[in-house]
């Protein structure tokens, strides 16, 4: 049951109210109201410019009225249909057609002489701060949209200094207002005193018990939650409230079912009726089979939720599709229009691996980014392949300028990040969360990456998905270059460090590094080099529709950087939704093959081990080799010179780092190498000796 507190308030009149309202108080909701506005919360600017949609009708420092707006559709209020409205910086919205003085920004109780008839209140607000301002966005489709006006970044006598986001809602058809408590913050830890209410006339109103001071209840999370995931609403309803409304408010159908894996439909339902239900039943069908359960357990009224599992499993064959409609029924409802909802689901012919990929927004200059890299390597260090790490910069040497732009779009600060491109910024400490719930969903095809790099530093990267459904969705495959151990000597590498002393906690180590660890002392991992198809991938990289098992690939190439260490360059493959933007797989090759020549001999690294091309012949360095020879080296490990112990006359002797890089070319004509210049290590020791050749591995130690 979601913890959810619940009022009802009446009409507050001192005469008569011409029509009859009643309102609900959903505390720490969860969700915005019917879920239709999903975007971040964020400042009033950065809102405007970075989501498609907003207009700013009030600018940093307005007071007063706005001039009048447009909701988009018709609106009844108490009765009259409204098509436009006035908002005002204290927090009101009004329906008159004509405005007087500013109500303020101190609040009262309702029914206030300050206060316009037909008017909705959030009031207490003012927008006097540097980020503040008054925003409108319209959510949805006709008839069912959603006008929101947001007070973003407001600020308050009685916060002190920090910032709150309220937004009045008026939704079609339905003709209710919301007023959402969205996202506060306070230096001091003091909160907003606001009325929340609509007045009718100077003498009829209907306020939520707590006015005038009433307070946000999100202010615990610091401000560090931009998501809808901790916001409360009050809803004013017109007319009189049904004794038993039952409302199927969510429905999870899994996206796909395989043979050995059968879908469970999950929901919740909410009573917005007067009474308690205590027996009510969850009823899905495909069209052709239905199936129904029963259930007891109470659900209060006035808001309360239930959640629910069906014992009944979709079961399909691959390469099968069905709608699936879900409804509860009870006894007396008043209201079957919100009863239903629907989903879809697929036959899948297996479970692909799923590996998740999570993008760190972080910079050199950025003091709490050290913060980001701990983390990122902690995701990696415990759990391996099934996550794929990149660092993101913004301005430093190791900017990416595509990716960086938008990055900047996704996240409000440094550090934060995406996990799967859900719709949601995190902080790099609460990556694990998302990761764990988004490794275990599906990932709609196996993927495979290579990468192959020719003599002009041309490096080709081939996908192959293996889809293990059929399906139309906009699927796009991508590629990101991703480069480890990076280092630099300019001033631009040294990395600001607020954890330096200690006094904001342990972080990895950073804590016993300067204020600014310099550029010497610094390495970093994941960086972001390029995106190969852009953010989204190419169009047609996938065909509009593919059938369960179809194999799929696709190629992109790219010209490596002479400043990038193809040793340390590794590329992911990401399988997107391009309705969504969000990415549903992915997949790494952590070394780029190439040859090379060195001395007059051919060179091949593969999958990180080095070859010698001889007489045709890939032969590995890494393993002891021999082709019709019997040579031996000791003492293994040495210290200064190693004996080779089966050749005869003059021999020729290569000897590689574990990098495969040439550290020693000399003829020798007696039996004794000497490997005292070399570094403690482990080496490849390639011997031709009379027409034969042998690979051997010693180890140096001094």
């Amino acid at each position: 049951m979601k913890k959810v507190l619940l009022s009802l308030a009446v009409v507050l009149t001192a005469g008569f109210a011409s029509a009859q309202y009643y309102s609900l108080s959903l505390v720490n909701a969860g969700n915005n109201p019917g879920e239709l506005n999903n975007d971040d919360e964020q400042p009033s600017a950065y809102m405007t410019a970075n989501f498609t949609g907003y207009t700013e009708i009030l600018t940093t420092g307005s007071t007063g009225w706005s001039a009048q707006e447009s909701i988009g559709f018709d609106f009844d209020f108490d009765g009259t249909t409204y098509s436009s409205y006035y908002a005002d910086a204290g927090g009101v919205v009004t329906f008159e057609s004509t405005v007087g003085a500013s109500p303020g920004s101190t609040p009262a109780s309702l029914p206030s002489a300050d206060i316009p008839a037909n008017s909705v209140c959030a009031w207490g607000l003012n927008v006097t701060g540097a980020n503040d301002g008054v925003i409108t966005k319209t959510f949805g489709t006709a008839p069912n949209r959603q006008h929101w006006v947001i007070w973003a970044s407001a600020s308050s006598s009685t916060l002190g200094a920090g910032w709150a986001y309220w937004g009045i809602v008026l939704e079609e058809t339905s003709n209710k207002v919301f007023v959402v408590d969205m996202r506060s913050y306070s230096q001091s830890g003091g909160n907003v005193e606001l009325t929340v209410g609509i007045q009718f006339d100077s003498t009829s109103a209907m306020q939520i018990s707590g006015s005038p001071t009433i307070g946000s209840y999100n202010t615990a999370t610091g401000g560090s939650e931009f998501t809808a995931v901790d916001n409360t609403y009050y809803s004013f309803n017109p007319g009189t409230q049904p004794a038993t409304d039952a409302q199927m408010s969510s429905v999870f159908v899994p996206k796909v079912v395989t043979s050995t894996q059968g879908g469970t439909i999950t929901g919740s339902v909410t009573n917005w009726g007067s009474n308690d239900i205590t027996a009510w039943d969850v009823i899905w069908t495909d069209g052709t089979s239905t199936n129904t359960e029963s259930y007891t357990n109470t659900i209060s009224n006035s808001g309360g939720s239930a959640n629910f599992t069906h014992s009944d499993q979709i079961s399909l064959s691959a390469g099968d599709q069905a709608d699936i409609t879900v409804y509860v029924v009870a006894t007396g409802d008043a209201d079957n229009s919100n009863d239903t909802l629907w989903g879809s689901t697929s036959g899948a012919s297996f479970w692909p691996t799923t590996a998740v990929l999570g993008e760190e927004g972080t910079g050199t200059w950025c003091g709490w980014c050290p913060r980001g890299a701990v983390y990122m390597e902690y995701m990696e260090d415990t759990y391996g392949d099934s996550w794929i790490g990149v660092a993101v910069h913004n301005g430093d040497p190791m900017t990416n300028s595509t990716y960086d732009t938008w990055m900047g779009t996704k996240i409000g600060g440094y550090p934060s990040g995406l996990v799967g491109r859900d719709g949601t910024a995190y902080d790099p400490s609460g990556f694990e969360v998302p990761y764990v719930i988004q490794v275990n969903e599906f990932g709609w095809a196996d993927l495979d990456v290579t990468a192959e790099m020719d003599e002009n530093d041309v490096v080709t990267v081939d996908i192959s998905a293996d889809f293990a459904v059929t399906s139309s969705a906009d699927f796009r495959l991508a590629a990101i270059v991703i480069e480890d151990n990076v280092t630099g000597t300019t001033s631009d590498y040294n990395q600001v460090n607020y954890y330096s002393g200690g006094a904001n906690g342990a972080m990895g180590g950073y804590e016993n590094l300067p204020a600014t660890v310099p550029a010497a002392d610094m390495v970093y991992n994941d960086v972001g080099r390029e995106l190969l198809g852009g953010i989204d991938g190419d169009a047609g990289s996938v065909p509009s529709s593919v059938i369960a098992n179809d194999n799929v690939t696709y190629s992109y190439t790219f010209t490596k950087d002479g400043d990038w260490d193809i040793s340390n360059l590794r590329v992911a493959a990401i399988l997107l939704d391009n309705t969504t933007g969000a990415v549903l797989n992915g997949t790494e090759d952590h070394n780029i093959d190439y040859e090379y020549t060195d001395g007059g001999e051919d060179y091949a690294v593969l999958d990180g081990d080095t070859f010698e091309l001889w007489d045709g012949e890939w032969v590995p360095l890494g393993t002891e080799h021999a082709i019709g020879a019997n040579i031996s080296l000791y003492p293994n490990p040495a210290n200064d010179v190693v004996t080779i112990n089966g050749v005869t006359g003059v021999a020729n002797v290569k000897v590689f780092d574990a990098m495969g890089r040439l550290v020693i070319n000399q003829n020798l004509s007696g039996n004794a190498l000497n490997v005292s210049a070399l570094e403690a290590g482990y080496y490849n020791v390639m011997i031709e000796n009379a027409g034969v050749k042998s690979v051997s591995k010693i180890t140096v130690v001094h």
